[in-house]
């Protein structure tokens, strides 16, 4: 018998009809509320935390956190329900960043912008890119217990609010994505004396003076 694949690139399959247990296929599930609905309704009903637009008020200096071009998150459709969350609640637009949270990734081409975040955000918000090489973007905010530096993007220290919006998947290295993973690694900047900080393993190679081992 002759199995195909509704995906691009995977050929037709044959299996001898005596080993043919069956053909399974997942159940189809109907279309269900738009992202943009789904989001309003999470803003109204947060769980574990205040409503949005009661953590921010006019002259509020607002960034908001978006994973890369190598994360499927559809920030486009989630960004106006966010965004008119915090016009709500009196946040001016000229109040409001976004920084492009790559990582140790190659900066995003001006296609990958406007799919990633939708041409009336890039016309209408100050949009970064986040380098993590750059010394004079990326600032030491202090170090942890076992005195490796904590680097991050300017633009962090600077807002009075932030907001993150990614999604939370299975990474092959880090265990799962998500969370504050888009902070560090997202907008870490390079720790000082450290060339590479792509890996765990980049991480743990980097020595301060006078220390034999830094604590994973």
């Amino acid at each position: 018998m002759e199995i195909t694949f509704p995906y691009e690139g995977i050929g037709v399959m044959e299996v001898p009809e005596g080993n043919l247990l069956g053909v399974y296929r997942p159940k189809r599930v109907p279309k269900g509320r738009s992202i943009a609905d789904q989001v309003s309704d999470a803003l109204a009903a947060p769980i574990g935390s205040p409503r949005l637009g009661s953590l921010v008020g006019q002259g509020s200096r607002v960034l908001l956190l978006s994973d890369d071009f190598t994360r499927p998150t559809p920030v486009a459709e989630m960004l106006p329900p966010v965004l008119a969350e915090l016009m709500q609640a009196g946040v001016q637009q000229q109040d409001v960043k976004i920084l492009l949270a790559s990582g140790t990734h190659r900066p995003m081409t001006d296609e990958e912008r406007l799919q990633k975040l939708g041409a009336d955000v890039l016309r209408g918000y100050k949009v970064f890119q986040h380098h993590w090489q750059d010394e004079e973007e990326n600032v030491r905010v202090g170090e942890t217990s076992g005195g490796l530096p904590i680097v991050v993007n300017r633009h962090l220290v600077e807002a009075d609010l932030v907001v993150a919006l990614g999604h939370i998947v299975p990474h092959r290295v880090s265990g799962f994505s998500g969370g504050s993973k888009i902070i560090a690694p997202g907008v870490s900047g390079r720790p000082p004396g450290n060339t590479d900080m792509h890996w765990l393993g980049s991480w743990r190679s980097w020595r301060p003076a006078g220390r034999r081992s830094v604590p994973g």
